[in-house]
């Protein structure tokens, strides 16, 4: 299993974290107060100059729940 290393590239406190990924891929964390306190947001997104290359990364890299589940307890 490979490391991912993020690299900040935009901090809005309150509001926003963009965190660009050696593999290529970006994610944005967003974060907004609700009712019962703060919703967080998270999105990826890739880029490939070869065709289809970003959608057979996203089928075998990643398992929503699963991934998010332990993304959260760590």
């Amino acid at each position: 299993m490979s490391e991912w290393v993020l690299t900040r590239e935009e901090y809005v406190p309150n509001e926003r974290i963009v965190d660009h990924a050696n593999t290529g891929g970006v994610w944005t964390s967003t974060f907004e107060p609700d009712e019962t306190g703060t919703t967080l947001s998270m999105a990826f997104g890739w880029s490939s100059k070869v065709p289809l290359v970003g959608d057979v990364l996203d089928r075998v890299g990643w398992n929503g729940d699963q991934d998010l589940d332990l993304m959260l307890a760590t």
